[in-house]
């Protein structure tokens, strides 16, 4: 893996040599652990997505929380990831979790 750090700079190298970082929604902790899982095995980075359902559903801390854990064990960058938020409380909220900001 190159010496990477953002979310920015991996979409800027994928950008520059023409492949792509897949982003995927989750709604549980089996599609984290999947999309991680597979990203692992491809040894490429990920976006793992939120939505306002799964925030409703789950509870953005333990999205956060579940995100953070699996991130840890993917050996490959992991970016928490806010598809289409409601709201400046929804999206500082996501800030202060880890959501990617760029």
């Amino acid at each position: 893996m190159p010496e990477v750090r953002s979310a920015r700079e991996w979409v800027q190298l994928a950008f520059s040599q023409h492949w792509a970082i897949g982003q995927f929604n989750v709604s549980n902790l089996e599609t984290i652990q999947a999309v991680t899982r597979a990203a692992r095995a491809c040894r490429a980075p990920v976006f793992v997505g939120t939505s306002m359902g799964t925030i409703r559903y789950a509870g953005l801390a333990y999205l956060a929380v579940m995100v953070r854990v699996a991130k840890s064990e993917a050996e490959v960058p992991v970016f928490l990831h806010l598809d289409h938020g409601e709201g400046l409380d929804v999206i500082n909220a996501c800030l202060e979790m880890g959501c990617m900001t760029r």
